[in-house]
């Protein structure tokens, strides 16, 4: 049965069964075999991991990943199964590099393949051996006959072949060869389903003897039982291990070691095959003067030998332990390790992170003074297997789990939330303990700003969070161009990164702030550090940096966990230089102003995006009423311009003195734009080189290029909601630094900033009007 797994392309219900039994029929005609094939519609497993299905090597590996067995259960609950059937799932893997594209364990009902291509049919012939003929690799040390791996046209190599030998013919057509595993679940093998069998350590349950060891040990006798010299009693080494942990440092003189069947009614006795000795010994005393060396034998018949045949498959060696405590946080692969001290007392562990995964782990004595190689850390996680039976009991906080008191405990890391008062966790075995306390310093996540000091020119600051946190609007928007990248707590969560835009500033000046504004102060007491670019920050604080054009540089707390990140994005395209005119209605510009004076501030503000403002002409244009009803009529202004007026060009109108007392100029306006997109603006007649006077005409004529009010177009508010008369007094119009805000005295910080969908804006409005027919 064929059957695809979520978006695999193959098979489906179109695919031609006859070519794939055709060339199946072909490869194992030899050995009379005749296939039938059937395709069934695909199922869908959520959250795979894919890593748990990469096969590496030419190792086979004896049992499924704990994935590949959520696939066979999805499949096993949502379909009707047939013992005598043999299931591959096809499946789409998005990096499966040089891995093997298939598996399927010997004896195993249940197989996959990865990526499959037209030419894959033989690699299906190749599993569909391991799975119903329990074949093995020609280059295994476990087949009948050893050849060097690629070095054969046999289907059981990796060179592509696909010829079956004589001896191959005689395991398929042989029962015995498969174990009788079809009709019995994964599990089962050729012992007693319901038992469980066990080596046992002072009349302990230690080592569990699973359907893979089980099968070693027979298999590995059925390979000896093959060499004629060693029946007729050739010495011989036991060409595999089994190992025990003990605690070190307990004073045994000796330890029992023996075996134990458990069966489903709870009665057990030793297995009935395995012994400890030639002389059929039940158990054996291992003490540190034998070096903790022992044996295993397995005793079956063998064909024209009397009685059942005794050979020693496996090594037994017990390994002196101490338990310890094993952390791990981040990706999952950094280990945390904490070395005991005095009384049991680990070392105290301080992470950045709201949780933490534990593990119990078992070190030998020379680790605890010199601790563990990084090259061992495989070897030390897989000592769980045959040490874990030591623990007796975990304690969290003082109490009792119950997550480890079954035996064997569960190799799996468990995950823990880290309480403000801590977490204290203790391994405790049947003659020591070892506790562990953990505190979490969690740092914020953060972002990069412009203080309320920072009146520095030649880049902009466009932050996320600032405006994002600000909970008036429904929805914010506005800030598509920005990156994300992912950063893991005990939560992932897409991270807005902020830009730095120049085109050719050599230094820059922020300030890191926690993304969290409602936090701000009280992250800028508790004092955190981290490093950017290899300087160390205070948050709160503003630092310089060099910026690395077209780069992102992460922000990193002091327990190396990345925080954030600043992207910096340098402006190279051409330079657009539109005309601005100044048309004053009084008898002259206030004092202090000067064409030099406006067009050099503006210039400031908008060269990073690549805006060039030129001088145009500075008149003055008479009109006669045009103030009347408590309104400006702009069209008798225009009118009287109307002969001097370019459609390609920008007017900004400076009113008479008395006029700062009409209209909105009576309310303290500095200006206003005649309307969003128009190329004119009003600006009341008046001249100041304060910060709030000199942000009016970038920003006044932003709007005539095609932005409104900062919180109308980020989404904050809307204009039904907050009218522009109102708009002053709503914070997300101010509590930022972009050039579109109102200044508002007091801690907030300059309006200097345009963000990327603003310079986009601009750039393409400013372009079209140059481009524009002059009238």
């Amino acid at each position: 049965m064929l059957v695809p797994v979520n978006n695999s392309p193959f098979p489906s219900q179109g695919t031609d069964r006859s070519v794939i039994v055709k060339r199946l029929n072909e490869i194992y005609g030899p050995a009379v075999v005749n296939w039938n094939v059937s395709i069934d519609k695909a199922i869908e497993v959520l959250n795979i991991n894919e890593a748990d299905f990469i096969v590496e090597g030419t190792a086979l590996l004896s049992k499924y990943t704990s994935d590949m067995n959520r696939v066979i259960r999805t499949y096993k609950r949502d379909r009707v199964t047939d013992d005598n059937t043999l299931y591959l799932f096809f499946m789409t893997l998005s990096n499966l590099g040089s891995s093997r594209k298939g598996f399927m364990p010997l004896a195993g009902n249940y197989g996959f393949i990865f990526n499959f291509e037209a030419q894959d049919l033989e690699l299906l012939a190749h599993e569909l051996a391991h799975g119903a003929f329990n074949l093995r690799h020609t280059f295994s040390d476990k087949s009948v006959y050893y050849f060097p791996v690629n070095q054969t046209a046999n289907l059981m190599d990796y060179a592509g072949g696909t010829e079956l030998w004589k001896y191959q013919w005689d395991l398929i057509h042989n029962p015995e060869s498969i174990l009788f595993a079809w009709g019995q679940d994964e599990e089962e093998g050729v012992f007693r389903r319901s038992s469980k069998y066990w080596i046992t350590v002072n009349g302990q349950r230690a080592i569990l003897l699973n359907l893979d060891k089980m099968k070693e040990i027979q298999d590995t006798w059925d390979t000896l039982s093959k060499d004629t010299e060693i029946l007729s009693g050739k010495g011989y080494a036991s060409p595999h291990r089994i190992r025990i942990g003990v605690i070190a440092g307990e004073g045994e003189d000796s330890y029992t070691i023996s075996s134990e069947e458990v069966r489903e009614n709870g009665k057990s006795s030793p297995i009935s095959q395995v012994f400890f000795s030639i002389d059929k010994k039940k158990e054996i005393q291992l003490s540190p003067r034998d070096e903790y060396f022992g044996e295993l034998y397995y005793a079956k018949s063998v064909v024209g030998y009397e009685g059942d045949i005794l050979l020693k498959t496996h090594s037994i060696e017990l390994v002196e332990v101490k338990p310890n405590i094993a952390f791990k946080s981040g990706d999952g692969y950094d280990y945390i390790l904490k070395i005991g001290g005095a009384d049991g007392e680990l070392t105290k562990l301080i992470t950045s992170y709201e949780s933490i995964e534990l593990l119990p782990v078992f070190l030998k004595s020379s680790e605890y003074t010199q601790g563990v190689n990084a090259n061992d850390i495989e070897d030390l996680f897989e000592r769980n297997t045959y040490c874990n039976y030591l623990i007796d009991t975990i304690k969290v906080n003082n109490e009792l789990t119950d997550e480890r008191v079954l035996i064997p405990i569960e190799t799996d890391w468990t995950k823990y939330d880290i309480e403000s008062e801590g977490l204290t966790f203790e391994v405790i075995s049947n003659k020591s303990g070892n506790k562990a306390t953990i505190q979490s310093n969690t740092s914020p996540f953060v972002t990069v700003i412009r203080d309320n000091k920072n009146e520095d020119m030649g880049y902009y600051i466009e932050d996320y969070y600032t405006t994002a946190t600000v909970e008036f609007g429904s929805k914010v928007i506005g800030f598509d161009d920005m990156k994300t990248i992912t950063l893991e707590d005990q939560n992932q969560f897409d991270y807005m990164v902020p830009i730095v835009h120049s085109r050719n500033a050599s230094e820059i000046r922020l300030t890191l702030v926690s993304k969290d504004i409602g936090k701000r102060g009280e992250h800028d007491k508790d004092g955190y550090y981290y490093y950017i670019d290899g300087k160390k920050v205070k948050i709160g604080n503003t630092f310089t940096i060099t910026p690395k054009y077209g780069t992102t540089v992460d922000i990193i707390d002091e327990n190396g966990i990345k925080k954030g990140a600043i992207e910096f994005k340098k402006h190279t395209s051409e330079v657009l230089r539109p005309v601005l005119n100044i048309i004053y209605l009084g008898d002259d510009l206030p004092d202090g102003m000067t064409q030099n004076k406006i067009l050099n501030n503006l210039n400031s503000y908008y060269e990073v995006m690549g805006i060039e403002w030129i001088p145009g002409k500075v008149e003055k244009v008479a009109v006669e009423n045009y103030y009347k009803h408590d309104r400006f009529y702009e069209d008798r202004i225009f009118g009287a311009m109307s002969s001097s007026m370019k459609a390609n060009e920008y007017y900004m109108i400076v009113v008479a003195p008395g006029d700062n007392k009409l209209g909105d100029f009576a309310k303290g306006v500095p200006a206003f734009t005649y309307e969003i997109g128009s190329n004119v603006f009003f600006h009341r007649y008046d001249y100041s080189e304060k910060r709030e006077t000199l942000q009016t005409v970038p920003h006044e004529l932003a709007h005539c290029n095609g932005l409104d009010e900062f919180a109308y177009d980020f989404g904050l508010t809307t204009i039904e909601k907050t009218k522009r008369e109102t708009l002053n007094s709503f914070p997300g119009q101010w509590n930022n630094s972009n050039a579109m805000g109102y200044f508002v005295i007091g801690n907030n910080p300059p309006k200097m900033d345009f963000f990327s969908t603003q310079i986009s804006t601009i750039r393409q409005t400013v372009k079209a009007r140059i481009n524009s027919t002059n009238q």
